[in-house]
């Protein structure tokens, strides 16, 4: 027997190259390992198999290639299989019909063992017929191994989906998860049958990451379509690290075009002067109908043209006057000419204006699975594996330095982002800030969507800081005046308690730190149970501990509480002794920062912490940590800063105001403000 072993610290798999089998899964939840599969996963189900070949055809830090060819009395099969470190498997293989035969169904799927996936929390996604959110494409299942919230997620998805429907067998082992495949072509002597599929498996990440932490704004503005230097200047004086320019500046969805090339670069040459790092907004499968390239791609669309996304009639993109530059229509990106086309226009923008990442919206199709008979691939592609391919050249392009964000939603399977990304959005479609929905399972750092007004309560209220905090959520922030899904404001202070917050992470080695809270593992204890927290640890030994009051019976009961934390410091490999400084203030005018007595032995005592109150505390064996110091003397001159930056504040609200009186009294085509909202799933 010889297998292959791949050992990360989020999971271990063994392949099996004398069977063709994946024979052994197993996740980490935070706190250990935990074997997922019941039985061997092979290709597909073939019975009798008689011989089987394989080959390491490539070998690399990143992926591992096999070919496996298995052979039975009836059938053979070859499969060409793509392992990779990041946490997923893509098999594309074909089987062959031998000799004429009954046998023409195939099951593909996943034995998922009923010991760690489904005897606690768990749900399947897009299998259950009442599951109103169900996808052809592929079958996600999300689970805890204990008694805590969701912790693991495994995601099968099929290329070609009309073949075959969902299905899941149950038995006392588990649940056999995926699709019954059944063609004609396997019962005759010469008869083919192909597909590809890929799964893809995630534990809890907690490892450093560059994006954890960071303060990022998104600027929407068509009034104006970049922001001012004096708008830069604001964000930077309150920590903006990451600047994501949208759709506005641009001349279509999809050419990365700016509107004035000459205003574009300048804005980005300025917050860079000013340390903040630029990003742009793409959505690498739209190309608008108004663009130059579209009339050349029109054999690459998808489902022949018969889709198109409106910006003013159906999605969620909602403008105070009609603007037709982004309805557009969706490629095929399986044709190289629009893979080619989306990628090079991508690239080209990041590297003419010195861009730090990219920031990749929704970038596959919800639902639609290409139809087209003239693309060169059979009706009813799902084309996971292209999209997989253009994440890789875009990381490949912007290096292990480089930031990669994937925008999604709650409806996404977590293999939305299995390849590059640095963190994933959510929180555009949903309600609820829980973990099987933010993404904390997809092994890269949950970010969150906070910028729409009807969840002021669930994402920007003092209510929501303590689900921040305890799930470790870094929020994203939309600027600008757009239409009537965005917070109509240039000021970029509008949560002030989140500017708060940031000051916190400011003054910490975010991006060296490993993140721990309750998911993870146990080093904490608080001695009441309506405090949550974060903490975070580098290689050095620094600490940076977040503590909240979420309000409770106690925190009801009384003007504020206390709150006694004890530091499992032999299981953290904690000095003894450290020193401390205090963090506090819920706006930027009240932050403060305070020297304070050092900790022994990782008790500490937090004497008043009032509801919707977040302290912060940072410890080290020795100095203050660099951006500790550095935030410190920023500090010292605010007040010196803000007469000027409340003036223009003040002033650029008063102009928004007038602009917002103006688009009110606007006759968008005759439509009352009911049949102009309608059919919007965000506002």
């Amino acid at each position: 027997m010889r297998n292959l072993i791949i050992k990360t610290e989020k999971y271990e798999l063994t392949f099996n190259t004398d069977t063709g089998c994946i024979t052994y899964l197993a996740l980490h939840d935070g706190r250990q390992f935990n074997r997922v599969l019941y039985e061997d996963l092979p290709i597909c189900s073939l019975h009798g198999i008689m011989n089987v070949e394989s080959r390491i055809a490539e070998e690399n830090e990143n992926v591992t290639k096999l070919e496996i060819v298995l052979t039975s009395d009836t059938h053979q099969a070859t499969a060409f299989f793509e392992l990779y470190n990041r946490g997923y498997i893509i098999c594309t293989f074909k089987i062959e019909t031998l000799l004429d035969n009954e046998n023409c169904t195939i099951l593909l799927g996943m034995p998922l063992a009923q010991s760690a996936v489904f005897q606690n929390s768990h749900q399947i996604k897009h299998t259950d017929e009442t599951d109103k959110r169900k996808y052809c494409r592929a079958t996600s299942v999300i689970f805890s191994t204990d008694d805590r919230p969701v912790t693991n997620s495994v995601d099968l998805i099929l290329e070609y989906v009309h073949d075959g429907k969902k299905i899941c067998i149950e038995s006392d082992k588990g649940k056999f998860i995926g699709w019954e495949i059944t063609d004609n072509e396997l019962k005759t002597k010469g008869g083919t049958y192909s597909n590809r599929w890929c799964l893809h498996f995630s534990g809890i990440d907690n490892a450093p990451n560059k994006v954890r932490g960071q303060r990022i704004y998104h600027w929407y503005g068509f009034y104006p379509q970049l922001p001012t230097f004096d708008l830069v200047e604001e964000m930077a004086e309150y920590g903006c690290s990451i600047l994501i320019l949208h759709m506005p500046s641009f001349k279509w969805i999809d050419g990365s075009v700016p509107i004035d090339e000459k205003e574009f670069k300048a804005i980005v040459e300025k917050a860079r002067s000013l340390g903040i790092k630029m990003m742009f907004y793409s959505q690498p499968f739209l190309i608008s109908r108004t663009s130059p390239a579209h009339s050349g791609l029109i054999k690459s669309l998808n489902d022949n043209g018969k889709l198109c996304w409106h910006s003013l009639k159906d999605t969620q993109i909602v403008f105070y006057i009609p603007n037709s530059d982004y309805d557009c229509d969706e490629l095929c990106i399986r044709c190289e000419d629009a893979y080619d086309y989306v990628k090079n226009n991508i690239l080209d923008c990041y590297r003419k204006f010195g861009f730090d990442g990219l920031y990749i919206d929704f970038a596959w199709p919800s639902i639609a699975v290409c139809t087209d008979p003239n693309h060169n691939h059979k009706s009813g592609l799902f084309n996971f594996y292209d999209y997989f391919r253009m994440m890789r050249e875009f990381r490949e392009e912007i290096g292990p330095k480089g930031i990669m964000i994937g925008h999604g939603g709650s409806l996404l399977v977590s293999s939305d982002y299995a390849e590059g990304f640095d963190a994933c959005l959510t929180g555009e479609g949903q309600k609820d800030m829980l973990p099987d929905v933010i993404g904390v399972q997809t092994g890269t750092a949950p970010t969150l969507w906070t910028m729409h007004r009807r969840k002021e309560k669930q994402f920007r209220s003092r209510d929501a800081m303590t689900s921040i905090i305890r799930e470790g959520l870094t929020p994203h922030i939309g600027l600008g005046i757009m239409g009537k899904s965005i917070k109509a404001s240039l000021d970029p202070a509008h949560t002030p308690h989140y500017i708060a917050l940031w000051q916190m992470w400011r003054a910490f080695p975010m991006e060296k730190a490993t993140f721990y809270n309750y998911l993870t593992t146990d080093a904490v204890k608080i001695d009441n149970d309506e405090v949550t927290y974060s903490m975070y640890i580098t290689p050095k030994k620094e600490v940076l501990l977040i503590l909240a009051n979420g309000g409770g019976p106690k925190a009801e009961a009384a003007v504020s509480i206390e709150a006694n934390i004890e530091l499992d410091i032999k299981k953290m490999k904690l000095p003894e002794t450290m020193n401390c400084w205090l963090l506090k203030g819920n706006t930027y005018e009240t932050f403060r920062i305070s020297h304070e007595e050092s900790i022994i032995n990782g008790k500490i005592r937090i004497p008043e912490i009032a509801i919707n109150e977040f302290v912060g505390i940072v410890l080290t064996p020795e100095k203050a940590p660099k951006e500790l110091i550095a935030l410190v003397k920023h500090l010292e001159n605010r007040f010196l800063r803000l007469p000027a930056i409340y003036e223009n504040r003040m002033r650029r609200l008063k102009e928004s105001d007038r602009m917002i009186e103006g688009f009110n009294k606007l006759d968008v085509k005759t439509l009352d403000a009911n049949e102009f909202m309608k059919g919007r799933t965000m506002e």
